[in-house]
């Protein structure tokens, strides 16, 4: 199903004070809103929950500006005109540019609900965010910023600290002057995490070179062919005759896109669904790691005390009491 913002316009529904303003998806298309505030001028963000019954592409028209989105849940594609077409999925942030006035395609995909938060800022005032008084000037940040060269997309899983402060913004419970500050904080302190993150390459980053559009589409879809099957992974020579790069521009762009290399995506992402199979409470430790790959169950333990600071068998108790709780058993 396609969709214009003018679509989701014509289907507002009033918010409670202040510019807040709640917009729906279409009934054809599922259930779901998009909840629109602007916390700082020329700021603007979006805060989106759907449940789909079909993918739905929303299409608009770039004004060159500076975007930075958090998936929360589901999966979202994205297309831009003379770009890639590549997938964000959940626990990963983007941050994309537009050199010029295109229209772009956003796919939002059924079969899962979908969680989001956006931020937009106006290409007039990107220089009043990411210039020196703003402190958000590393060099290789600057490079996100719109220029001649067309569309630029960077994605990477978020970090903790990301995921927190997304979610301080999400359920923020104040109202009226004080609501807006903390949401500008909050917005403020997620643009600071991104840029500390594209920054935090260094001088190795910034001296290599920059992955063409469709190389980073390959880059992205290499990243799904690897984590399709977490007990049998390919090798990295498979993996890159699979995407359709070679092995040095595979890790090349990894490093780039994701801040990691090959296997350290791959183990954040064997330790993130052992995580989320640990917190359903329905497989104990051993067969949550060998669900995601791991064989060396004391290796598995320690990588996820270190991703998470816990032991795994902690977060499996808790989750098992929240079970009991909820049967209403002592």
């Amino acid at each position: 199903m396609r969709l214009t913002e003018a679509d989701l316009l014509a289907e507002q529904s009033p918010a409670p004070g202040g510019d807040r303003r709640i917009y729906r998806v279409p009934t054809a298309a599922g259930e779901g809103t998009m909840a629109c505030e602007q916390p700082r001028e020329g700021l603007q963000s979006k805060i989106g929950r759907h449940d789909l019954l079909t993918d739905v592409d929303f299409e608009a028209g770039s004004d060159s500006g500076f975007q930075l989105g958090f998936v929360l849940s589901g999966s979202i594609r994205m297309r831009a005109g003379g770009g890639g077409n590549f997938r964000v999925g959940a626990g990963h942030m983007v941050a994309q540019t537009n050199a010029y006035h295109r229209l772009h395609t956003v796919t939002h995909e059924a079969g899962a609900p979908i969680r989001y938060l956006v931020f937009h800022i106006a290409r007039a005032r990107v220089e009043g965010y990411f210039g020196a008084g703003e402190g958000l000037s590393s060099p290789s940040f600057a490079e996100a910023v719109p220029s001649e060269k067309g569309i630029r997309i960077h994605s990477r899983p978020m970090t903790p600290a990301m995921r927190a402060a997304v979610g301080q913004y999400v359920v923020a419970p104040y109202a009226g002057v004080t609501r807006r500050l903390f949401l500008e904080s909050k917005a403020m302190e997620l643009l600071a995490l991104t840029a500390d993150g594209i920054g935090g390459a260094g001088a190795e980053a910034s001296a290599t070179p920059a992955l063409r559009a469709a190389d980073i589409a390959r880059i992205h879809d290499a990243r799904d062919i690897l984590v399709a099957d977490l007990e049998d992974p390919p090798s990295l020579r498979e993996l890159a005759r699979r995407a359709g790069v070679n092995e040095q521009k595979l890790k090349r762009g990894f490093r780039q896109a994701f801040d990691t290399t090959v296997f350290g995506y791959l183990q954040q992402h064997r330790l993130d669904a052992a995580d989320a199979l640990l917190r359903a409470g329905e497989l104990n430790v051993s067969q949550a790691a060998l669900a995601v790959g791991y064989v060396h169950f004391g290796h598995f333990a320690a990588a996820y005390r270190k991703r998470f600071g816990r032991p795994p068998s902690a977060v499996l108790a808790e989750a098992r009491r929240r079970v009991i709780a909820g049967f209403g058993l002592p």
